[in-house]
């Protein structure tokens, strides 16, 4: 498994300067590529990556400023360029139809560039990071990190924050899974808007974990962020007030990120922490775009959006609950089909036809009179389907208690730790 560690670096001025200098090359190359894709495009000419990397060297010819950098940093511009492409034609086709193509970029903005081989485009000896520029070794980059193993690092991005007027450096290494466990405890859930996630054991036990408190925490934060850009809005354009309050308004973004980053993490380990029998975690495959609100009005429709589409990072916490699990815990997490299995009567199958509203919180069947907790339902339908041996021995004596696990809302002295320590949130 590739993880990302991500670590802001101080930076000789002349060494600064020189980055600089090649970013601003990367962003030659780039521009470069965009004019030979529309000039392609109207004599219909091939324009792929093959072609595009073939013309390197022709440029280089051409401007000599390009010959300074790594060789296969201007390479790997070309690679991001039709990786953008790539991006935004399967965003087009999803039928997002407000995605944009790759434009040009201007030399003010810094380019990430890319290192993707030791050796020979980067090295680590000790603390001390060096990056390929130049002729030869003698005038590659020299970078310190702080005293750590950087013996399973495979790539470096070199990076700048517009924000603190830093440098960083995220270095991308190797880590060594678990071993998948066989047997243990099986967590089957139904994620949703109200309850983040909730759901039952192979143990007959209803489980529920939820991030409300975040998400009102959150809530406060994108009120005083609209109410910044609205007076930001006002001022002209790069003016001193307007460029204050939009760094005000940067600085809040990043506080909220880092707050949810932080509180994801903090509720898998603890879901992890409390079932140390757990080998595998079943998740039904809940998509973002079909909960789409078209309301006809863009300003309900905003609100509704924000309130359940933003504001509800569920698709992070699966995605930290399986890397936790794969590298540390040895636990599988898999998505499943769970269409329908609200509107669904787990006694007796019948399916209500236009669906329960998520306003209901409590089913009932018209066939069989059955009435039980609107989500706990759906779990009682996946320990029918999956684990049929659980669900006989339940012998209608169904959980009536759940286990529910909410965070207390980070204090004002926790948020600023995490807005500085941002770095090792991932461990």
């Amino acid at each position: 498994m590739i993880l990302t560690e991500k670590q802001y670096v101080d930076i000789d001025p002349s060494v600064a300067s020189t980055l600089w200098f090649a970013s601003r090359c990367s962003v030659r190359v780039w521009n470069r590529l965009v004019e030979h894709r529309e000039a392609a495009k109207k004599q219909k000419e091939p324009s792929g990556y093959a072609t595009q990397k073939k013309l390197l060297p022709g440029w280089k010819k051409d401007d000599i400023r390009l010959k300074q950098p790594s060789s296969q940093q201007l390479q790997e511009v070309v690679k991001e360029f039709h990786g953008a492409w790539k991006s935004f034609f399967k965003k087009r086709n999803n039928g997002d139809t407000d995605c944009r193509p790759p434009s040009f970029r201007s030399t003010r903005c810094f380019f990430s560039m890319h290192y993707p081989q030791r050796y020979n485009s980067f090295e680590i000896e000790g603390s001390m990071l060096t990056l390929a520029f130049g002729k030869n070794r003698k005038e590659w980059l020299t970078i310190p990190l702080r005293d750590h193993d950087y013996s399973n690092v495979k790539t470096v991005r070199l990076c700048f924050d517009d924000l603190l007027k830093q440098f960083f450096v995220c270095l991308h290494r190797e880590e060594v899974e678990v071993r998948p466990k066989t047997e243990g405890l099986r967590l089957y859930f139904d994620p949703g808007c109200k309850t983040t996630l909730t759901g039952i054991g192979s143990n007959g036990q209803i489980y529920e974990y939820d991030i409300n408190p975040l998400r009102q925490l959150n809530m406060s934060s994108y009120k005083f962020i609209d109410e910044l850009t609205s007076r930001r809005d006002k001022k002209r354009k790069n003016s001193w007030q307007w460029r204050r309050l939009n760094k005000r308004v940067a600085k809040l973004w990043r506080k909220v990120k880092y707050r949810t980053k932080a509180y994801l993490h903090t509720l898998a380990n603890r879901i992890f922490a409390s079932h140390p029998n757990l080998s595998e975690i079943h998740i039904g495959d809940w998509k973002k775009q079909e909960t789409l609100a078209d309301t006809g009005i863009s300003f309900v429709n905003k609100r509704i959006n924000r309130a359940v589409q933003n504001n509800n990072p569920l698709k992070m916490l699966v995605n930290i609950l399986s890397y936790k699990g794969q590298l540390r815990h040895g636990v599988s997490m898999k998505e499943f089909d769970e269409q329908g299995s609200t509107r669904t009567c787990s006694q007796c199958s019948y399916i209500h036809k236009g669906g329960v509203s998520p306003a209901v919180r409590l089913f009932t069947c018209p066939e069989c009179g059955f009435t039980y907790p609107r989500d706990w339902q759906s779990g009682l339908n996946f320990l029918r389907q999956f684990e049929s041996a659980v669900w006989i021995g339940l012998e209608g004596n169904y959980p009536s208690r759940s286990v529910r696990k909410r965070l207390a809302p980070f204090s004002l002295k926790a948020q600023r730790t995490i807005s500085t320590a941002s770095f090792a949130l991932a461990s």
